[in-house]
C-alpha cells in the first residue's frame, strides 16, 4: 500500500506523437491531474507534435522501434525496451492506449512488476479486420493483455459489453468513463461569419462542413470527398465548403482526386494539421465524420460543444454520441445517397438550429472535461492505494 503523500508516478504509453483523438485524451489528464499528487511521464516512439505540446512537468520517453503494423523483430524489441524503461523508472501506474501500444505496454508493464497497469479502449484491433486468421490472431492478443490489466476504461457501455463476452474480462474490471470536452475552449460562436472570412477566407454566407482528423482508411475521408463532389457538381447546396481537417496516408489521394479541379479545388479545402481547430470548428456549420470504426471520438464531442450538428457512420463510438434526427443524423456506409441527402436536409434552418442546441446542451450536461480527470484521478488514487 502506497502512502498518498508522496506523488503517484504514472506513464501514459502512446504510439504515435500525433495531435489526435487518442493522443489528446492524455493531453487533457495531463493539463488537469495535479503536479503535486501526480509525477507524469509519456512513452512513444519519438518526438513529434504531442511532445511539443508537453508542460516542462511532464517527461517524455522513446521507443523508436514501436510501429503500427506487426513486424515480429521491431515488436520483440519494443517489448524488450519497454520492460527496461518501466523496471528502471520503478512507475506506480502504467496507463496504455490503442492496440498495438495496449498489448506491449501491458505486457512490458506486468513483467517489469508495475502494481497497477491500466488501458483505455480506443476501439479494438479486431474489428478492424475482415480477415478471419488476423482476425483472431488480434482477439487472442487482447485477450492476453486483459489478463495483465489492473483495470480497463472503457469510454462507452458498447466497448463494455464486447470486453465482457468476447474478451472474456471481469465486469469488476471495468470502469466506464466517457471522454469530456473543455466547454469554455469549444463554446459557440458569437460571429460565425467573421471567423468564415478570418480562419478559413470564405464568404460569410459559406456553409460549411467539417471534417477533423487523421487522414488513414480508418476516418474515410475519401467517403466525404466523394459526397462532397456529387454536391458541388450538381450544385445541391449553394455556397457550400466542405474543409477537412488533418494529414495522414490519404492526403495525396485526396489532392490528386479531388484538386485538379478548380472549382472542386475551391469548395474542396484540404487544411493539413492545424492548431486552431477550436475556431475552425466556430467557423463550421456542420461536423462530418464517416469513420470505419472508433472508440469514442473526441472531435465529435468537442463539435457538438461548440452547437455544430454531426453527420457521423452509424458505428459504436458514434451512434452513442449522435442521436438520429435529434443532434445529428447517423448514416450507413454502404449508402452514400443517404448521407448526400443528410448533409442537404441539414442545412435548413430550422433544422440546424434545433440541432445545434440539442449538440450543446448534451456536452455541457454529460461531457465536461474536469468530471471526466476527476474520475481518472480518482481511479488511479483508488488502486495505488488499495493495491
Amino acid at each position: 500500500m502506497k502512502s498518498t503523500h508522496s506523488k503517484i508516478k504514472i506513464a501514459h504509453v502512446q504510439l504515435m506523437p500525433l495531435l489526435s483523438g487518442v493522443q489528446r485524451v492524455s493531453l487533457q489528464e495531463f493539463e488537469l491531474l495535479p503536479n503535486e499528487q501526480f509525477d507524469i511521464n509519456l512513452i512513444c516512439k519519438e518526438s513529434g507534435p504531442l511532445t511539443d505540446y508537453l508542460d516542462d512537468s511532464v517527461r517524455a520517453f522513446f521507443v523508436p522501434t514501436l510501429c503500427r503494423n506487426i513486424s515480429l523483430i521491431k515488436d520483440m524489441k519494443s517489448l524488450i525496451s519497454l520492460y527496461k524503461l518501466l523496471k528502471k523508472e520503478k512507475y506506480d501506474i502504467v496507463h496504455t492506449h490503442s492496440s498495438k501500444t495496449g498489448i506491449l505496454g501491458r505486457i512490458a508493464a506486468r513483467l517489469a512488476g508495475v502494481p497497477c497497469v491500466v488501458h483505455t479502449v480506443h476501439g479494438f484491433a479486431f474489428e478492424s479486420t475482415k480477415r478471419k486468421s488476423v482476425k483472431l490472431v488480434y482477439k487472442w492478443l487482447e485477450i492476453f493483455a486483459a489478463k495483465c490489466t489492473t483495470r480497463l476504461i472503457c469510454l462507452h457501455n458498447e466497448d463494455k459489453e464486447i470486453c465482457i463476452k468476447e474478451l472474456y474480462v471481469d465486469p469488476m474490471k471495468i470502469s466506464v468513463i466517457p471522454n469530456g470536452v473543455d466547454l469554455e475552449k469549444f463554446a459557440p460562436a458569437i460571429n460565425k461569419g467573421d471567423l468564415k472570412e478570418k480562419i478559413l477566407g470564405l464568404k460569410r454566407n459559406s456553409f460549411v462542413f467539417t471534417m477533423v482528423g487523421r487522414l488513414w482508411p480508418q476516418k474515410n475521408p475519401l467517403y466525404f470527398a466523394e459526397a462532397a463532389k456529387y454536391i458541388i457538381e450538381n450544385n445541391l447546396i449553394p455556397d457550400s465548403v466542405f474543409v477537412i481537417v488533418g494529414d495522414g496516408e490519404l492526403m495525396n489521394d485526396l489532392k490528386y482526386n479531388y484538386q485538379t479541379d478548380m472549382n472542386l479545388k475551391k469548395r474542396l479545402l484540404l487544411l493539413g494539421w492545424r492548431n486552431d481547430i477550436p475556431n475552425i470548428l466556430k467557423a463550421s456549420d456542420v461536423f462530418v465524420l464517416p469513420s470505419l470504426w472508433e472508440g469514442m471520438p473526441l472531435a465529435i464531442l468537442e463539435a457538438q460543444s461548440t452547437g455544430l450538428p454531426c453527420i457521423v457512420s452509424n458505428i459504436n463510438g458514434n451512434n452513442c454520441l449522435v442521436k438520429n434526427e435529434f443532434d445529428g443524423f447517423l448514416i450507413e456506409l454502404n449508402d452514400i445517397d443517404s448521407f448526400i441527402n443528410a448533409l442537404v436536409r441539414v442545412t435548413d434552418d430550422k433544422v440546424l438550429n434545433i440541432m445545434s442546441k440539442n449538440c450543446r446542451n448534451k456536452i455541457v450536461n454529460g461531457f465536461n472535461i474536469v468530471k471526466r480527470v476527476d474520475k481518472i484521478k480518482d481511479l488511479y488514487i483508488d488502486m495505488v492505494v488499495n493495491k
